[in-house]
């Protein structure tokens, strides 16, 4: 016989949680969108067809690392309910936080790079002039905190008011960050959104560290993390860019899948310290228990 049931002591142990979990959760839901909610309230029709093409093509790319990122979740909340020692989870979440934004981010953000400028300048041309925006953006998946894993501690602990003050500091940070090329600097361009979204990503991805790492790791640990991040990024952008640049607008399909492979060829080969710097810096080939 089957027939509804409600157990009232587990409904409440989950509306105590998840209910004001999804609720302080709403900052972090419009810091994701302030970018596209700017160029909406702000900016012309053109512009908001460039660049949420230009952010959705960044979003998907993320979101090839952030599944990873929920099957770590669901291996670290399992190894607290084994008892794991803390010491040992927090090396672990160190090192997936280096395996992810040292290799899998670079390498994920190489192939889009090359991509995704390809396909737009071939087979929607209307649109070639967001391929400088999808280049900045792609940088911000290495530092897009729900590949990283970061919250997952909060969560385990259900450090609600930690995680919600988070996400007001992080949606205050955007806003700061498109407010001041806009208002104080006034270039208003995608180009320059994109830029400023990714000025909150990282300063967002750098109080979390913080936030997070100063119970799980020491204060020279934290920085080496922010360091290797920003230097990885930094010259995953200079590589990035200087391969697109290096394709001439306006030539024929074969001319520029040529130009394409060719420039894929080198940006990877010029992107490969960064992913082999991960495997070194993470250990994560050594194995988890």
């Amino acid at each position: 016989t089957v027939r509804l049931k409600i157990y009232k002591h587990i409904l409440k142990r989950l509306l105590s949680f998840g209910f004001f979990l999804r609720l302080i959760d709403y900052p972090n839901a419009l810091f994701a969108m302030a970018s596209l909610l700017w160029v909406t309230k702000f900016m012309s029709l053109a512009d908001l067809a460039f660049f949420p093409m230009a952010r959705s093509f960044f979003l998907q790319v993320s979101d090839v690392s952030t599944r990873v990122g929920s099957v770590y979740a669901m291996r670290f909340l399992e190894q607290a309910g084994r008892g794991v020692q803390r010491s040992i989870m927090a090396r672990q979440l160190r090192q997936y936080l280096l395996f992810q934004l040292l290799v899998a981010v670079p390498l994920l953000s190489w192939a889009a790079s090359v991509a995704l400028p390809f396909m737009v300048r071939n087979f929607i041309p209307k649109y070639a002039a967001a391929n400088q925006a999808i280049i900045i953006l792609l940088i911000c998946s290495f530092f897009y905190v729900l590949n990283s894993g970061l919250t997952n501690p909060w969560i385990l602990e259900k450090k609600l008011a930690s995680r919600g003050i988070a996400n007001v500091v992080g949606l205050t940070i955007m806003i700061i960050a498109l407010s001041v090329p806009w208002f104080i600097l006034e270039i208003r361009t995608i180009n320059i959104v994109a830029y400023s979204t990714l000025a909150g990503y990282f300063l967002y991805f750098v109080y979390m560290v913080i936030a997070v790492g100063k119970d799980l790791w020491n204060l020279y640990e934290c920085a080496e993390i922010i360091l290797s991040v920003a230097l990885a990024a930094g010259w995953a952008f200079v590589i990035f860019y200087s391969g697109y640049v290096s394709i001439e607008e306006n030539k024929l399909f074969i001319e520029d899948l040529k130009a394409t492979l060719f420039m894929g060829g080198w940006t990877l080969l010029a992107i490969l310290p960064i992913a082999l710097y991960g495997l070194k810096r993470s250990q994560i080939y050594k194995g988890w228990l």
